[in-house]
């Protein structure tokens, strides 16, 4: 992804040129040539100028249509004859608002982005699994739809007070959040959330929130994004696996409101070199025995460009929180993840 402004493309498009096409003629007498020679004055030669002015026309119309489009792209638009775009022209429009660009880009636009990975987890758990992710992003007009998923799956050997136990490590997430920009600098944004968790032994948790999000630094080299939201959770465990590392445990639902931040800065350093950092914080409202329970995750990532669509990547993250899970044992949950991949993006 490249962060080059928006530039007006030329349009190359050759004008057709009319040949008028003569069949051979047949030798005739030179009393009937001169009768033919003013036949040819007569009707050959009006059809041969409207044949240039035709000519001309089109050349005309060609012109304007492509000084049209210079501007058309000028102003943020794209060719009226696409319904759906990738929106280069753009620049990354995924990371602005729908009102920096005036007027509003007419087609449907999208971003396609998907990665595989390797990671190493370090902290509660020590494990080593493959990673794929997918992401989706659709705007028309004033609204914008994100669709994320991931997944990763292996197995790792854990010890218990019952001795080392062998489970396996599988983590799916699936998201969906619809923001609708008022203004050059924000938006309205809310969004739904679905996970897994063996290491966290989360059997489902659903994620609900809205609120105000801002686009507060916005250059060719800088995108700076943040929100505020309020939002509800749903935790169910997996009772059935904590109960191999304690047969004593049993952890209820817990079910709570809460404030969530989200941000999100991307940095292009170079035309082929992206930095990319977010943050999302998590406070639930509701205690547990007088504990306030959290959960927070940062992220970096650095994207070197091969080709327009191919990129390599490297990214590290770090999670904290304090569960009913982890009060149960008595300690709060960290885990840092190390991943190199490859990228691509549409």
């Amino acid at each position: 992804m490249k962060d080059e402004g928006l530039q007006p493309a030329t349009s190359n498009k050759s004008t057709n040129e009319i040949v008028l096409k003569r069949g051979d003629k047949n030798m005739v007498k030179l009393s009937s040539y001169v009768f033919l020679f003013a036949l040819s004055v007569m009707f050959v030669l009006p059809l041969m100028s409207n044949a240039d002015e035709r000519k001309a026309n089109q050349d005309l119309q060609a012109d304007q249509k492509d000084r049209q489009g210079e501007e058309t792209l000028k102003d943020g638009k794209i060719t009226s004859d696409k319904w759906i775009s990738n929106g280069s022209e753009l620049g990354p429009w995924w990371l602005k608002s729908s009102k920096k660009y005036d007027p509003i880009p007419l087609p449907l636009l999208y971003h396609l982005e998907g990665d595989y990975s390797f990671t190493q987890l370090d902290g509660n758990v020590d494990a080593a699994y493959n990673k794929g992710r997918v992401n989706l992003i659709l705007r028309k007009n004033i609204f914008t739809n994100q669709i994320e998923y991931g997944i990763c799956k292996n197995e790792t050997t854990i010890p218990s007070a019952a001795g080392d136990i062998t489970t396996r490590v599988e983590e799916q997430n699936l998201m969906e959040s619809i923001s609708i920009d008022f203004f050059d600098y924000m938006s309205f944004m809310a969004g739904i959330e679905w996970k897994r968790d063996d290491l966290k032994y989360v059997e489902n948790r659903y994620t609900y929130y809205g609120g105000p999000f801002f686009y507060i630094i916005d250059t060719p080299e800088y995108n700076l994004s943040a929100g505020a939201f309020y939002g509800y959770e749903e935790n169910e465990y997996m009772n059935d696996e904590l109960k191999k590392l304690n047969p004593l445990a049993n952890v209820p639902d817990y079910n709570s409101d809460g404030i969530r931040f989200m941000q999100y800065f991307t940095w292009f350093i170079t035309k082929d070199i992206m930095f990319r950092e977010s943050a999302d914080y998590m406070h639930y409202l509701k205690k547990e025995d007088g504990n306030d329970l959290y959960r927070w995750k940062l992220s970096f990532g650095l994207n070197v460009g091969i080709t327009e669509n191919i990129s390599v990547f490297s990214s590290y993250i770090t999670e904290h929180s304090l569960s009913l899970a982890a009060i149960n044992f008595g300690a709060e949950e960290k885990d840092t993840k190390l991943s190199v991949g490859i990228r691509f993006s549409l």
